[in-house]
């Protein structure tokens, strides 16, 4: 009788609190449990691995990605091994970033603007106009030769340089190159592909739509 009340213990996935502990006296209908599920909800911000979490919730999430930052490849699934390249090349993107800020006004120092703004008053309208115009041309070079060595290292250095975040006409040609990218890497080869992840981990983690 006692085996029979504990397999529908088991069955109804609840266990009797101190059976572990002295499994000969008995299951009392107060001592069953159910198993507690927490209520974790969607972040409504990027949560990077430096955020000061503002809820429950958030320090959750703020945990989980530090264990997939901590945790060796080897011991993640398929998903996870994916999550964590993408982690780490965004990580590595972000400090590239962080680096040309810093010498930003050396650059600026060390090559000044040579010519004047053809038939604009406000340079930084005018460089926002001509960001958008790259992109598109970066566009159409990846859709001419797919993602060669030269365009990827056009495609990083144009990003690294774009301050996030972006309006919304830009972020709509961003979203329209990745879903390029993203139907390119069904059919490309290994190396094109690694190229072609590279640049979706940058945008899908810093440019989100």
């Amino acid at each position: 009788m006692f085996r029979l009340e504990v397999n529908e213990s088991f069955a109804s996935g609840r266990l009797p609190v101190d059976y572990a502990v002295n499994p000969k006296r008995g299951i009392e209908e107060d001592e069953k449990f159910s198993p507690l599920a927490l209520d974790v909800r969607r972040p409504t911000r990027s949560i990077k691995l430096d955020t000061y979490p503002q809820d429950g919730s958030e320090f959750i999430h703020l945990s989980s990605l530090s264990e997939l930052y901590t945790l060796q490849p080897i011991f993640l699934t398929a998903r996870q091994r994916k999550m964590y390249r993408y982690r780490v090349v965004a990580q590595l993107f972000e400090k590239r970033v962080i680096h040309f800020k810093q010498n930003r006004a050396t650059l600026i120092k060390k090559f000044p603007l040579q010519f004047d703004v053809p038939g604009e008053k406000d340079e930084k309208e005018w460089c926002k106009r001509m960001v958008k115009s790259l992109l598109k041309y970066l566009h159409h070079w990846f859709l001419a030769i797919n993602m060669h060595d030269s365009i990827a290292r056009w495609i990083f250095s144009f990003f690294m340089c774009l301050e996030d975040p972006v309006e919304k006409k830009c972020q709509n040609l961003i979203g329209v190159f990745k879903h390029a990218m993203r139907k390119r890497l069904r059919t490309c080869g290994k190396r094109e592909g690694r190229q072609l992840s590279t640049i979706m981990a940058i945008l899908d983690l810093n440019f989100r739509d």
